[in-house]
């Protein structure tokens, strides 16, 4: 190949040259123009990110407090752990209750038992004033009588 035949290989090129770059842009609009649109299903606007930080910003908040909640509950629900912990057995509840019924099987004894003595210290304070007031009654005549002595 001698330069004639590159000069008109050349030329040919040049006149094809502006219809290859016509294409080759039109196919890089057409490429770029899908890209973008399936882009845009991927990437949203300023406004709805705005709008989707709002709500991300307002569900952290509602987290936040939530935990804050939870922390408290979990401080109450350990309190009543420890309340309940201090609460007796049932096993000994029952011995409680047989303790107590024994008690007052003791006092009804022990009431019986002192109506039973009612009559007789009754009796004892009935012998015991007629006694003194017997002996009140001697002690009277003896200062009244001459001489102020006992026979």
């Amino acid at each position: 190949m001698d330069f004639g035949n590159w000069l008109g290989i050349a030329e040919a090129i040049s006149r094809v040259a502006p219809l290859i770059g016509a294409l080759a842009t039109a196919l890089a609009t057409i490429v770029l123009a899908v890209l973008i649109a399936r882009l845009r299903r991927v990437f949203v606007t300023r406004v709805e990110h705005a709008g989707v930080r709002e709500v991300v910003t307002a569900l952290q908040n509602t987290l936040t407090e939530a935990h804050a909640r939870l922390d408290a509950g979990d401080a109450r629900f350990q309190r009543l752990e420890q309340q309940i912990g201090d609460l007796p057995t049932r096993h000994e509840m029952a011995r409680l209750a047989d303790a107590v019924g024994r008690q007052a099987e003791s006092l009804a004894a022990i009431s019986e038992t002192l109506k039973g003595q009612a009559g007789a210290l009754e009796w004892l304070r009935e012998n015991v004033f007629a006694l003194t007031s017997h002996e009140l009654a001697e002690a009277r005549a003896v200062k009244t009588r001459p001489g102020g002595r006992d026979v």
